[in-house]
Order: C-alpha cells, then structure tokens, then sequence
C-alpha cells in the first residue's frame, strides 16, 4: 500500500505523528509532501531522523497564513504530485494540508483520505471570533468533498461535531517502558527541588504568560523551581526568576530532565493531544494541566492529576502535591496505567492502518 502523508511544515506533534507513522507501519510504502518553514526548522534535519524507507516530496508554495495567490499555487503543485504518485491512501495532516488536500483529492477523485487536524484552526485562541467562525466554515466545506475526519482525541473530535463536522478519533499513542510499573524502577534521582516542568515550543498557544503567573506565585519559596524545555518567540514572557529555560536538548536529555521532575504542568489554551504530556506520563508523572481541548483526555481528576481554569487553581493544586508527596507518587503511577490501557503506539497505528485497509475495500 502505498500511503502519502502532506504536511504543510514539519513541526511539533504534527511532524512526530508522521514519524512515528512511518516506523509503526513500515511494512508499507511512505511518500511525505511537505512544506517548509525555515525561520522554525530546517526540513532536512528533521527527515534525517525519519526511517530510511520514506520518500519526501517538497511541496512548494505551502504556506501556514492564507494567501490566495500561494495557496492556489500550492493547490496546483499538490495536485501535480498526486496525479503522478497514484496513491492507496492521503493522509493529510494539520489544517492548510486538510484544506488543500481535499480539494486537490476531490479534484482528482481520490476518495481514500485520511484528514487529521492535530490541533484544529478553529480552536485557536489567539484570533479573533470572526476568523475562528472562518475557519469553521472552512472545515464545514472541505468536509463535504472527500475523505474521512480522524481525530486525535476524543475532545477534538466532539468540537468538530459541534460545528457540523462528522468526525471520528484516534488517541495518539506513546512508546511505553517494558517492565514494572512500580515507581521506584521508573524515578530517577529526586532534584533537592520540588521541580515543575513544561517541553515545548514558546508560543502563544502553549500560553507562557500564564505559566509565567503560576511560577511568580511561587517566588519566593526557594524549595520549588520551574523549567520550560524548549524555546520560542515568547521566551521573553517567561520573567520569573524561577524559571529556568533550558533551550532546546536531545531527547536523551529531555527523557532525563523530566524524569527527575515532580509535576508536568501544561498552560495551553488548545491542544490536539499533546505529545509532551503523553511523554511525561510514559515516565510517571503526576499532570496538572489546563482546561483545554486536548489536554482534558489525558487528566482524570483526583486519579492521575488536576485539570484548571486559572492561575490560583494551579497553584494551589502544586501547592497541595508538594505537601501530600505520596498521593503525587500513586499519581503518577496512575498516569503510567492510564498510557498503558488508552495511549499504546501499537494500538493508535493498527487502527489508522484499519482505516486506510477499509478505504481501500470501498474505493
């Protein structure tokens, strides 16, 4: 089977997705299209960490922002690639390639798609309400060509039904230690700091004016610290004199670093299903999280975390595990438990490949 993902640019959860696609189903052929944006990531670093087996097919003109001479130009190009690529199955990944490639595929006929959002446009909060309504409408219209709506979590899924969207999901998955669930197998070292720790990319949607207030809260309790893995362009928001931005590591030292934290806090204002919290609860971590799309799966409260609306929920729910250090522990193993029975990698692409085998049958 030969499967074509489009991707408008590599980055984030969107690109790991794809990657993680190519390992757990490399029995069969993978072309990437894909676009690119330079001032974030190069793209040739990034297919150098992909499986030998994938192909990648530049995609020109894709363009995050909606331009209407680029975007047209990037609809003639993709269709191109389509027409002479003759795939079993387009997946096509994030909103722009959602947008464009359905209607390249619709185009050309092609009716086994595959559209996953990973972080839908209209969920965005940094825009204003005309644009959201816009981009709504946008999904309304492109749902109606071809293909099937798969979405990453339940919660995204329920927000596309909301605005008249059929919509399915599929919850991403984590690789998951082999072995003992037992906490004391899976900790490293405790730090002499009662450590919070977020990973990611600093931008507006993952909110670090917000984690900022958390952290300040905090100031001057010498016994607590913050870290933010990663960076960005709202680095500057992170003020704190708590707060430690390390840049960004390896992911040896990333594994590392959160392993020897106490607490994962999200701040999003909107998520798909995000890798990064997937990631701190394969090690064991107690999640406190924002009230946000996405985030709300991974959280059950008073069982692996809390979920919260504002600043002071958040630190008085840090507040709290700080003091109960064995029920933040039973915590975390909860979040283990929960990666086990609902996020399995092996599970999330047997899944998606039984999607694309039952397009296949109908096309």
């Amino acid at each position: 089977m030969k499967i074509v993902h489009v991707v408008e640019c590599f980055a984030g959860g969107t690109v790991h997705f794809v990657n993680l696609a190519t390992m757990y189903m490399n029995q069969h052929e993978h072309v990437v299209i894909h676009g690119e944006r330079k001032d974030e990531i190069s793209a040739e670093d990034v297919k150098a960490k992909f499986p030998q087996h994938v192909s990648f097919l530049k995609w020109k003109s894709a363009h995050r922002s909606i331009s209407i001479v680029k975007d047209l130009k990037a609809l003639a190009d993709l269709r191109r690639k389509l027409k002479q690529l003759k795939p079993d199955v387009v997946h096509l990944h994030s909103s722009k390639a959602g947008f464009l490639g359905r209607l390249a595929c619709n185009a050309l006929g092609i009716r086994n798609v595959v559209f996953t959002p990973h972080g839908a446009a209209f969920l965005r909060k940094d825009t204003s309400f005309v644009r959201v309504l816009f981009y709504a409408a946008l999904e309304k219209s492109a749902a109606l060509l071809s293909g099937t709506v798969v979405c990453c979590s339940k919660s995204e899924a329920e927000k596309f039904r909301k605005v008249g969207v059929k919509a399915t999901y599929i919850n991403n998955g984590i690789v998951l230690p082999a072995g003992s669930l037992r906490a004391t197998e899976r900790k490293a070292s405790p730090v002499p700091k009662f450590t919070i720790v977020t990973c990611g990319r600093i931008t507006e949607q993952k909110n670090p004016v917000l984690f900022n207030d958390i952290a300040s809260a905090f100031a001057q309790d010498s016994s607590i610290r913050f870290v933010w893995i990663g960076d960005g362009e709202y680095r500057d928001k992170l003020i704190s004199n708590n707060i430690t931005v390390t840049g960004w590591k390896g992911r040896e030292e990333v594994v590392a670093e959160v392993n020897s934290a106490d607490v994962y806090l999200s701040t999003s204002s909107w998520e798909g299903l995000p890798f990064s919290v997937l990631e701190a609860m394969s090690l064991g971590k107690c999640l406190v999280l924002s009230n946000c799309v996405g985030n709300i799966d991974l959280v059950a409260p008073d069982y692996n975390g809390f979920t919260f609306d504002t600043a002071e929920e958040a630190v008085y729910r840090i507040g709290w595990l700080k003091s109960n250090r064995k029920i933040l522990d039973q915590m975390g193993m909860n979040s283990l438990e929960m990666c086990y029975e609902n996020f399995n990698i092996e599970d999330t692409f047997k899944k998606y490949l039984s999607i694309y085998q039952d397009h296949n049958a109908v096309s």
